[in-house]
């Protein structure tokens, strides 16, 4: 799980700084000692009672209540000119570990949107229960005008952060559960798909035969009016509390950041599920140049809705081995972690054989590798495992590396889910071996 962790931890750990602090600022008597006058100071002209714990030599926790709210503040040491206050409002919302891929999509996005409010999630194992956290970095100095009106709003930014959260979980609840069918049914369809761009050696079938992007969408009259009317019909069914009702393509483009888009993204859809990708991309992509310009100003759902089109228009050009432009695309989906499109990209990185495959499928690997001691890890992490071993020793297949590879491939064998693909590399393995003997 360490994989889906890594972008809120980097957020949070790395924070806002501030370089306006002068000498007065700077450690005395080996401890920060203005910067936690200038806290206490503040917190009793806000009438704020305050706990103060020495946890550390270099970190003082203050503990206090404002309006409602409990908060925590972490002094770091002054280091190269910095007076860094960490503003903790911890365990302001909690729910169900079922709601896991909720919270982890919602922590996600916000923390790459927010501008220095940082969102972190945790598990209690007592209560089985999840919790979520923002963590603030705010700099204390004396060039501040106002100091207590500016510590006052950056707690106001933890309580926008709380209720910004709150509302867009229930919007992503709501969509869950109610959608629950069908998005079984696209991760399914969706998994088919990846398969279909997982290479093989030895295959006589190539399901994606290169086809020229370059293709025009042929759009009717009567096609853009089906996709107007398809459109405001998925407005009208969301608006009623109707989600369910949605088709695929009404689900893909509901989430527009306008009409013009979405109904790009309803025929794009529709294409794409044809699997004529060579047309599907001329609108999916005047879905993505009209979107662009609008991503700060996205709800979080349009923000996922717009990494989604990413993927797929990525998708597209892997299937018509138009590598470098599917990068492009696929990359932009990254920092979300979502395990479909992660391997779509390493598919694009494996199969226009870059050079930095190997090394990047170690890196998402050693990220989520359980422990020896942690537990079997969910079907989807171990899946996703597997896949990433596959892809690891087809590319050292290609590199020359056949013991090595064979040592992954070997185990497989015993596995249902890799078995079949091992026994064709490992005759392929063979067969190399052979011609090399041959040749000798």
């Amino acid at each position: 799980m360490i994989y889906y962790l890594i972008l809120i931890t980097c957020c949070a750990a790395v924070g806002i700084t501030c370089f306006l602090v002068g000498k007065r600022n700077v450690k005395v008597g080996g401890k920060p000692q203005l910067v936690e006058k200038t806290v206490e100071r503040l917190l009793k002209k806000m009438n704020c009672p305050y706990e103060k714990n020495d946890r550390h030599s270099d970190i003082h926790l203050y503990q206090f209540e404002y309006q409602g709210g409990h908060f925590g503040i972490r002094i770091l040491t002054p280091n190269k000119n910095r007076s860094t206050i960490r503003l903790d409002f911890p365990n302001f919302f909690d729910t169900k570990m079922n709601d896991l891929h909720l919270v982890r999509q919602l922590c996600n996005q916000l923390c790459a949107d927010s501008d220095g409010v940082k969102f972190i999630y945790s598990y209690n194992e007592e209560d089985n229960l999840l919790y979520v956290h923002i963590s603030y970095d705010v700099c204390l100095v004396s060039t501040i005008p106002d100091l207590q009106t500016h510590f006052k709003r950056s707690l106001e930014q933890c309580f926008a952060g709380r209720q910004n959260f709150n509302l867009e979980f229930e919007k992503l609840k709501k969509m869950d559960t109610e959608d629950v069918e069908r998005s079984n049914w696209y991760s399914d369809r969706e998994s088919l798909l990846l398969q279909s761009e997982e290479k093989a050696h030895l295959s006589t079938d190539d399901a994606n035969d290169t086809q020229s992007a370059q293709t025009k969408a042929a759009v009717t009259a009567e096609k853009e009016q089906e996709a107007r009317f398809m459109y405001e019909d998925s407005q009208d069914k969301i608006a009623e509390g109707r989600s369910s009702e949605l088709s695929e393509e009404q689900k893909f483009a509901s989430e527009a950041i306008n009409a013009r888009a979405g109904e790009n993204l309803y025929l794009g859809k529709q294409l794409f599920l044809q699997k004529k990708y060579d047309e599907a991309i001329v609108l999916l992509e005047s879905a993505f140049e009209i979107s662009q310009p609008y991503y700060d100003v996205m709800s979080p759902a349009q923000k996922m809705n717009f990494f989604d089109l990413c993927f797929h228009i990525g998708f597209c050009y892997c299937a018509l081995h138009k590598y470098q432009q599917a990068y492009y695309f696929l990359d932009i989906t990254i920092p979300i972690h979502s395990i479909p499109w992660t391997m779509e990209y390493v598919n694009c990185l494996v199969n226009s054989k870059d050079f930095r495959a190997l090394q990047i499928i170690d890196n998402i690997y050693s990220g989520i590798k359980p422990d020896e001691n942690d537990e079997e890890p969910e079907p989807a992490i171990r899946d996703f495992l597997y896949f990433l071993l596959r892809r690891k020793a087809y590319v050292l297949v290609e590199k020359g590396h056949l013991d090595a590879a064979e040592e992954i491939f070997r185990p497989m064998l015993e596995q249902p889910e890799n078995s079949d693909f091992a026994l064709n590399e490992l005759a392929y393995i063979q067969k190399l071996r052979e011609e090399m003997k041959k040749s000798e």
